[in-house]
């Protein structure tokens, strides 16, 4: 199945601002020319022409790059983001609507795995200078992606403000006022890692904190926002890797599993990944 072809429409985003965006020249990293309506930007530590070819095959099968419509998109990797993959798209914000960004979050979940050596990939749209309109969160497999959202069915109520609600469509909440979002984690593994966090009293009854708790093709994924005082203490990142490997231990011996300190938006900052494939 073409992804595109759910909301063709999709496409017409990128038209007006990818010539606007090719004047100003290639600031955004080495440049890989699928044709000449088409480029992939990229940019990172262990990213190649190879990858970036692979990507704008897949899209060109996808029709995202189309003969029709000139586009362009940057894939990029930080220190920040280790091993995943930041797909931007670049697009009109006055255009986004929740089924045009669940057709990005697909497209992002339907790269086979050979383009990127099956490393997670995170969706992110832009505006034409690439300056971060929406961070879409992780790339879900193709059934949750396009679950609409009258089907479902959360534990409890999801504060519109709450930036987590838009990383996973479903809430449990812990104790008033914290809660986990997720969307693929069973039962089981969302009562281990609660009463984890509950033992290391990382949730309380006087602090309002929601975090995101997920599985996804590449293994389960933990994600917790912190101030960004903390965030720019080393020592408090280490006590956050040791945590991300005391869990490894405790509760996910035999799967893929990362943790994630996050700005209280929820994107990334540093992330510890267990060993396992």
């Amino acid at each position: 199945m073409k992804v595109l072809k759910i909301i063709t429409s999709i496409v017409a985003l990128l038209a007006l601002i990818y010539f606007g965006w090719r004047m100003f020249g290639n600031p955004f990293g080495k440049k890989y020319v699928f044709s000449d309506k088409h480029t992939v930007y990229y940019k990172g530590e262990g990213l190649t022409e190879a990858n970036a070819k692979d990507l704008a095959a897949y899209l060109k099968e996808q029709d995202y790059f189309s003969d029709e419509t000139a586009s362009s998109v940057q894939i990029t990797k930080t220190a920040a983001s280790r091993d995943t993959i930041n797909l931007k798209f670049v697009v009109d914000k006055a255009k986004i609507t929740p089924a045009i960004e669940n057709a990005f979050l697909l497209i992002g979940a339907m790269i086979p795995k050979t383009v990127f050596n099956a490393a997670p990939v995170v969706v992110i749209l832009t505006d034409e200078e690439l300056d971060e309109i929406k961070n879409l969160g992780y790339a879900k497999s193709p059934e949750v992606a396009v679950v609409p959202p009258a089907e479902v069915q959360p534990d409890a109520a999801q504060p519109d403000a709450d930036p987590a609600a838009q990383l996973a469509p479903r809430v449990k909440e812990i104790i008033p006022n914290n809660n986990i979002y997720y969307s693929d984690a069973s039962e089981s593994r969302l009562n281990d890692m609660s009463g984890y966090l509950t033992n290391e009293e990382f949730f309380k009854p006087d602090r309002k904190v929601s975090i995101v708790f997920d599985k996804n093709q590449e293994g389960y994924i933990l994600m917790l926002p912190f101030a960004e005082s903390y965030l720019n203490d080393q020592a408090f990142l280490g006590e956050v890797k040791k945590m991300g490997e005391d869990i490894q231990v405790k509760i996910f011996p035999d799967d893929r599993f990362t943790i994630y300190a996050c700005d209280l938006n929820f994107k990334p900052v540093i992330n510890y990944t267990s060993g396992l494939k």
